[in-house]
């Protein structure tokens, strides 16, 4: 697999991103902000992911990774562009994601060191007791330091 580019979204992005939400049953979603997305040498967007900074936190809100190209390392390749820009995410893991997670160097974190405006997601999410969502955070590695 070939290492996407990682960039700015653009306004053209928008349609893409919006379809790789509802593909990962994220709903519509609006208000992309600060987003980086990965691209592909034929100009595909692969995946994207979303910052949302509160009070000077950087959230990941959300991460979305095209089904078909999963386990191709793109998901990897965003979080460590979005970590060195910000040094550190902090963000919401899926249950099932929190192994990823873990092989990126994360860490959980307590609750109450993510806004309200992104825990109150999982809050209000039906499918809060089958996702056994983890509060997270990472750290850029010295390497990203330099």
């Amino acid at each position: 697999m070939e290492t996407p580019v990682i960039r700015l979204a653009l306004p053209r992005d928008e349609e893409r991103i919006i379809a790789l939400g509802q593909q990962a049953g994220m709903g519509t979603l609006s208000g992309f902000g600060e987003t980086l997305v990965a691209c592909l040498s034929n100009g595909t967007i692969a995946g994207f992911c979303r910052i949302r900074t509160i009070e000077g936190v950087a959230y990941v809100n959300p991460i979305v990774i095209d089904a078909t190209l999963r386990g191709c390392g793109i998901g990897t390749t965003l979080m460590h562009a979005a970590c060195t820009i910000h040094k550190e995410l902090r963000f919401v893991a899926r249950g099932y994601a929190v192994p990823f997670y873990r092989s990126l160097a994360c860490e959980e974190i307590p609750w109450s060191s993510i806004h309200r405006t992104i825990a109150c997601d999982c809050d209000e999410c039906a499918d809060f007791a089958s996702c056994r969502p983890v509060p997270m955070r990472m750290q850029a590695r010295e390497s990203e330091n330099a």
